[in-house]
């Protein structure tokens, strides 16, 4: 199996366009949370101890290479970004949003159908099970990524929030912004330290490396407008 030194050379080698780069990218970010910063050989390793989650990180990793090595042969361009399935199902992740008190991550027990909407019984991490609305649930990725300044996001399979959409180009209102006029939103992620949904998007500085910063979702929309 290739290592990720072979991967990234081969990478190289395959001269991609800047949609093609961005895309090998985040193909390798996410092999990189599957394996837990660990190589081929220590997975295996700790799979051979018959432990069944450490078996099918071994495969998540493997599926993921594939991917990878499938990519860099065919160079196709990603058309789009790849969708979540945003419908809630027993045993999603999920962060509950409280109108009066700090948000709690649980796990979905069950899906009660009502007339005013689905309610959701959700255990909590400490134990504690209760009954909340959908509307006050936001699915969970499962997966966390990193932005500008050490912000650590954990995603939320939305696809689109509050107007704005994942794989979107927009614009800078400010004339004088330095640097690229247009950024991408690339994800949008759940953050303990200010309880809320940020935005993670990408733009060129004016020295045109690459910049993932993260906003609020009102903070973008004072910074940014539609194409």
């Amino acid at each position: 199996m290739k290592s990720i030194e072979q991967l990234t050379e081969n990478a190289l080698k395959a001269s991609f366009t800047e949609v093609q780069q961005e895309h090998f990218d985040r193909l390798m970010s996410e092999l990189e949370v599957v394996s837990g910063g660990l190589g081929f050989d220590e997975l295996k390793e700790k799979a051979e101890t018959g432990d069944k989650e450490a078996l099918q990180v071994l495969r998540d990793y493997i599926a993921k290479k594939e991917q990878i090595v499938e990519f860099i042969e065919k160079k196709k361009d990603p058309e789009h970004f790849e969708k979540y399935d945003e419908e809630i199902h027993v045993g999603d992740q999920v962060v509950v949003r409280y109108h009066s008190s700090f948000p709690i991550v649980a796990e979905v027990l069950r899906i009660e159908r009502a007339r005013s909407g689905n309610i959701i019984l959700v255990r909590r991490q400490y134990g504690s099970n209760e009954r909340v609305l959908q509307s006050d649930v936001i699915k969970l990725v499962g997966t966390t990524t990193q932005a500008e300044g050490g912000t650590s996001l954990e995603l939320i399979a939305r696809n689109a929030m509050s107007g704005l959409e994942r794989g979107k180009k927009y614009k800078c209102k400010d004339k004088q912004m330095l640097g690229s006029k247009e950024v991408t939103v690339l994800e949008f992620g759940w953050t303990d330290n200010s309880h809320q949904v940020n935005v993670k998007y990408l733009y060129r500085d004016h020295e045109g490396e690459k910049r993932f910063p993260c906003l609020s979702i009102p903070e973008f929309k004072l910074l940014y407008e539609d194409v």
